[in-house]
């Protein structure tokens, strides 16, 4: 089925964005994800250059300017700057990542095959087992290191 409203918004919004784009090409280069707000929860963003001045200088390592748009309206959203290594690109377009964006996740690109240095953007500390979410006493998911025991329905 398909969705008019998120359609007439996309229109609008790939106009502006075609604007920016055809005023600046490297306006925005790449799409990434990034931890935001908090860790192990992902936002897509778009690189919009690098780092310079004195954020950079006051900032360690390699830093990135990542403008990380609003749903529905990609016209509004945050500046962030994101060390280098922690944002994962992704191997959709400009548009993809747009698209995605303005539809809430309603559309998705086509799959693509991962790139060779896909095993450089996991963490050293995954080691493929899924997490315990368990929960516990307050409703939180329990860790390896919790001794409080699961709650059960009855307890609830």
């Amino acid at each position: 089925a398909q969705v008019p409203f998120v359609r007439s918004i996309y229109s609008w919004t790939k106009q502006i964005f075609e604007t920016v784009l055809a005023q600046k090409s490297n306006a925005f280069r790449e799409v990434v994800l990034i931890q935001y707000p908090r860790p192990e929860v992902w936002a897509i963003g778009f690189i919009t250059g690098q780092t310079e001045g004195h954020i950079q200088d006051t900032t360690r390592g390699d830093v990135i300017n990542v403008f990380l748009p609003t749903t529905p309206n990609p016209t509004s959203g945050f500046l962030l700057f994101v060390p280098n290594r922690e944002a994962r690109r992704l191997t959709m377009t400009v548009e993809e990542g747009l698209k995605m964006v303005v539809s809430g996740g309603i559309v998705t690109p086509p799959e693509r095959r991962t790139p060779p240095d896909a095993e450089d953007m996991h963490d050293d500390a995954d080691d493929g087992r899924e997490p315990d979410l368990t929960l516990v006493e307050g409703g939180a998911p329990a860790s390896e290191e919790s001794t409080t025991p699961p709650r059960t329905a009855a307890e609830g």
